[in-house]
């Protein structure tokens, strides 16, 4: 049977969000599609969720998956709740149209987020929701809660970049200044953390 994987997010503070912000949701929603080849239209609800929808696969990878995701959805901040599971079929191009237990699974590690104020949660209908992705998805957490929105434009920056003098120029500070800013918040040990997962993934890849 094959698998999918569903993401459901829920904006943070979407109270202190104007109706003209919000508005460009769709935009980096359409973006998210291309980009990251979702396999429905993803949307936007009322009471500021978003759903989207993917191949279970290496391209995929959850961890990798919410980076990306962060960095398309910038500057709005959300949690982020993955299921794995089957979808039923044929795939409607309407996500809100689509059910299966990858949603299912979805919304309840949604949930887990919300309750214990977490960035994302993985689940899946099988009893073993690949553990070391729930712990990296806490380590992350950890290294972030105390983030401001500066923190999160400059790693995006930075991640972009890969130049602490053009993160520098951009943010018309001191490349010294840039450089300890990001040590302090552990920000290449965030990014190393990605690229290992992406060198895991393409070494499978390879051997598939």
């Amino acid at each position: 049977m094959c698998e999918y994987l569903v993401v459901t997010a829920d904006m943070i503070n979407s109270r202190h969000v104007s109706t003209e912000q919000m508005a460009s949701i769709p935009e980096k929603l359409k973006k998210i599609d291309a980009n990251l080849f979702s396999l429905s239209s993803s949307m936007l609800f009322a009471g500021d969720e978003i759903q989207l929808l993917f191949h279970h696969d290496n391209n995929h990878h959850p961890y990798s998956l919410l980076m990306n995701l962060i960095r398309h959805l910038e500057p709005f901040r959300f949690r982020f709740g993955f299921g794995i599971g089957a979808v039923d079929q044929p795939i409607n191009q309407a996500i809100a149209q689509n059910k299966g237990q990858a949603f299912v699974q979805a919304r309840k590690a949604l949930d887990v987020t919300k309750k214990d104020r977490i960035i994302a949660w993985l689940l899946s209908e099988k009893e073993q929701a690949q553990p070391e992705i729930n712990s990296c998805f806490l380590l992350f957490n950890a290294l972030t809660q105390k983030w401001t929105d500066k923190h999160w434009r400059r790693f995006l920056l930075y991640w972009e970049k890969q130049s602490i003098h053009k993160v520098a120029e951009i943010e018309n500070v001191s490349p010294e200044s840039i450089n300890k800013f990001l040590k302090n918040a552990s920000v290449r040990t965030i990014l190393r953390s990605l690229d290992l997962f992406s060198e895991s993934c393409d070494n499978v890849n390879h051997i598939g």
